[in-house]
Parts: structure tokens; sequence; C-alpha cells
């Protein structure tokens, strides 16, 4: 998670926007020894300043921040929103926000309807759970940045700690479970069209 988080800052730092974070664009640079992660999939990525706002309705529909579905301004936190998502799903193996169809994910996202009572976080560390709500909040300004999330309690780990939870954790963002057996986790659907003027994958 630390250098997902650094390479998002470093694109922060120069004003670009990733807009598409997800398990799928998030790569290793080898499997064994364990290699070094790489964002990647720069398709939807923007530049943003305090002068000119950009509104599109684009992303990944259990990853788009509330902000993108009421088509306000997009920002640097609306990476960090994806983030959260990213890290609940890395955590537990749950989509968040994931409903029966694409109507009831950005339901859930508008509502802000997460829970932090699933069984799967009942073995984690309450640093771990305050990270995660750090990032989904819906005022854009009121999230975490990387840079804040880079000094977050949850990532002051020791390095062994650290090495071994990022090789689990990444073994869990990589696969898709059977949706059959596991419900709520990973139904990654094909593209799809949406409101004018943007679109939404």
């Amino acid at each position: 998670m630390r250098q997902i988080l650094e390479g998002v800052a470093f694109l922060h730092r120069r004003n670009v926007v990733h807009l598409d974070l997800k398990p799928q664009n998030i790569l290793l640079t080898s499997e064994s020894p364990l290699g070094h992660i790489k964002v990647v999939d720069f398709g939807l990525s923007r530049l943003v300043s305090s002068s000119h706002e950009i509104r599109e309705i684009m992303g990944t529909p259990e990853y788009v921040a509330p902000e993108v579905l009421n088509y306000e301004p997009i920002s640097t936190a609306t990476d960090m929103w994806s983030i959260g998502v990213l890290v609940y799903v890395m955590l537990t193996g749950i989509s968040p926000f994931l409903g029966d169809d694409k109507q009831e994910t950005f339901l859930n996202i508008s509502q802000i309807n997460v829970s932090y009572t699933e069984e799967e976080f009942e073995t984690l560390d309450e640093s771990a759970i305050g990270f995660i709500k750090s990032l989904l909040i819906k005022e854009p300004e009121s999230r975490a940045t990387a840079e804040d999330c880079l000094k977050h309690q949850w990532l002051q780990l020791n390095e062994q700690d650290l090495k071994e939870e990022e090789e689990e954790l990444f073994v869990m963002a990589s696969f898709t479970p059977d949706p059959k057996a596991i419900s709520k986790r990973f139904k990654f659907q094909e593209p799809f069209s949406t409101l004018p003027g943007g679109f939404i994958y």
C-alpha cells in the first residue's frame, strides 16, 4: 500500500489525477521474487488546477467518488476515495459499495452506504479501519491526502511486517473468487456508457 500511495502522491504533486485506481491497474514488476508495485492505465487521467474545474462522469462503478456521480469538480481527493475503496477490498475481499446493478452501486456511493461491521473487520487493527474511514468521506476536502496517508499510523509498521502484509494483500486483490460462492466480491463488469459528456467503465 505504501508503494501505491507513493506513486499517487508523486502524481498529485504534479496535479495529475488518475481517476481509475482499482486492483486491475495495480501491477507487480515480478511475482517471484516479489517485485515493485506499478500504477498503470492512465487513459482517464487528467491535469487539475485551481483555476480550471473539471467535471466528468468516468471511472469504474465500484471505485468512483460521490463527486463524480454528482457531476461536481474532480480533484486529487477523487483518487483518494478510490484508494479508500481499494484498501477496503484488499483487507476484506469485499467491494464496499457494490450493488446488484450499477444503479444500486451508485446509490450506495451517493449515500456513503458502507459497513464496518463485516466479520472480516473483526481481525483488523483499529488503525486500518481508521485509515479507510479517513478516505471514504463524502466531502472531498475532508479526505486524507496521499501525503497524509503515508504518515498514517497504519503504515508505521516495521519493514518485515509490512512486506509480509503487502504480499498477502496483493494476492487478495489479484484474483477473482467465484461470484456464486462469495457475494459482493469482485464482480467486475464489461464497460458501459452512462450520462452524456462522459463514461464509466
